[in-house]
C-alpha cells in the first residue's frame, strides 16, 4: 500500500513540477530556519551552565533610582563594603568575593603591553565560582599576591602554559605589583558573561589605601559575585 502510495505522489509531482519545486523549497527554508531558531535559543539558554554549583552562586547588583534626575539604574557594580555587610545579616551567604576588571600593562623583559579581561579579587574567586583549571587546583588563590592565568594568555604572554610558580608583574596605578601564578584555567567557553584572562587576588583595602576616594566604604564602580 506503501509503495501505491509513494508512486502515485511521484507521479503528481512530475505533473507540476513548478508547483512541486516552490513547496519543497519553501518547507526546506522553513525547517531549516526553525532549526536555527531552536539552535539560537538552546544555546543562549545555556549561558554559565557548565559551571559547577552554578544554581548557587550569585552576583550582587545595584539597581537604584536617581534623587536628582527620577532615572532607574541598574548597574553590574556594587560597593566592596555591600559584599561585607551581606555576610553580616544573610547567615545563608557560605562565601562571597569581591571582583572588578581593570586593564593593567604586563612587564616582562622590560617590555610592556596592555592586558585586558584582567580581575582584582578581594577574596579566594575560584571558592565562589569554581572554574576549571588545567593546572594547579582549586586552592590557586587562596593566598594573598598570587594570580592565575587562562591558557591562551599564559601563551600569549610566555608562549607556554608551563609557568607555575613564575612572577607575573604588572603595573596599576603607576605602581609595579608582583604575583605568583598558581594555577592556568582552562579558556573559558563562549556561552558565558564571564570574560577572564586573568585573575589575582589583592587586599582590596590594602590595594586603595593610596587612594581615599576609592575607600572600601565608597567604591561602586566594581562587580560583586557571592554563593548562597
Amino acid at each position: 500500500m506503501w509503495k501505491n502510495y509513494v508512486t502515485v505522489g511521484i507521479r503528481a509531482l512530475a505533473k507540476n513540477k513548478t508547483y512541486a519545486f516552490i513547496n519543497i523549497l519553501g518547507l526546506a527554508i522553513g525547517m531549516a530556519a526553525c532549526l536555527m531558531i531552536l539552535l539560537f535559543v538552546r544555546y543562549e539558554m545555556s549561558y554559565d551552565k557548565w559551571i559547577p554549583g552554578r544554581e548557587r552562586i550569585y552576583q550582587f547588583q545595584s539597581w537604584y533610582k536617581s534623587n536628582d534626575t527620577g532615572e532607574e539604574n541598574k548597574l553590574q557594580m556594587t560597593p566592596w563594603i555591600a559584599g561585607e555587610r551581606l555576610k553580616k545579616d544573610f547567615p545563608q551567604v557560605e562565601r562571597a568575593v569581591y571582583a572588578f576588571g581593570t586593564e593593567p600593562v604586563f612587564i616582562k623583559d622590560g617590555q610592556a603591553q596592555t592586558v585586558e579581561d584582567f580581575i582584582y579579587a578581594d577574596g579566594d574567586f575560584l571558592s565562589v565560582v569554581p572554574l576549571p583549571l588545567a593546572r594547579g587546583n582549586s586552592n590557586a588563590l587562596s593566598q594573598l599576591n598570587t594570580v592565575v592565568l587562562t591558557q591562551t594568555e599564559a601563551r600569549r604572554l610566555y608562549g607556554t602554559e608551563d609557568v607555575i610558580g613564575r612572577t607575573h608583574s604588572v603595573i596599576s596605578r603607576g605602581i609595579t605589583r608582583d604575583f605568583r601564578i598558581t594555577g592556568i584555567l582552562k579558556d573559558l567557553p563562549k556561552n558565558s558573561h564571564l570574560e577572564i584572562s586573568t585573575i589575582a587576588r589583592i587586599d582590596y583595602a590594602q590595594f586603595n589605601a593610596d587612594t581615599p576616594q576609592q575607600s572600601p566604604a565608597g567604591a561602586a564602580r566594581t562587580a560583586g559575585s557571592g554563593r548562597s
